[in-house]
């Protein structure tokens, strides 16, 4: 008789982040873009000025869920007494999470935030044809 191969927990604990991250993005920022269609709004991204509150409090909601909602906020003050913008995740308050608490709560924030990057891009390519398709 052939044994399966089984998946290994590490295997498995990451495709339940990754599931998790797909799920949180489904609930959470496929709304939020619905929404800015029907308001005539660009989808953000992180390295744009142009919404940019918006964005970081969703990530913050993401962070929060993760690793709590006590812990999220103590981050935030160590980031701004380690010179950080408090109110920006990546590349501020995501570098006092990684130092303080770990890389977890960081790559599931980035998880999430590159399954939409990659929504966003798929979204702007499909409408780009349509449009080019039915001038």
């Amino acid at each position: 008789m052939r044994k399966t191969p089984s998946l290994s927990l590490l295997a498995k604990r990451s495709i339940i982040r990754s599931l998790t991250a797909i799920l949180s993005l489904c609930l959470i920022w496929l709304p939020l873009s619905s929404m800015a269609k029907e308001q005539g709004r660009p989808l953000p991204l992180a390295s744009e000025n142009l919404w940019t509150g918006d964005l970081d409090k969703m990530l913050f909601t993401f962070a929060a869920y993760n690793a709590g909602p006590a812990k999220v906020r103590r981050l935030r003050t160590d980031a701004e007494k380690m010179g950080l913008d408090p109110n920006i995740w990546f590349d501020n308050v995501a570098v006092a999470a990684a130092k303080r608490i770990g890389r977890e709560t960081v790559q599931y924030v980035a998880n999430i935030y590159k399954y939409y990057t990659a929504y966003r891009l798929s979204e702007e390519h499909l409408t780009r044809k349509e449009k080019e398709g039915g001038s």
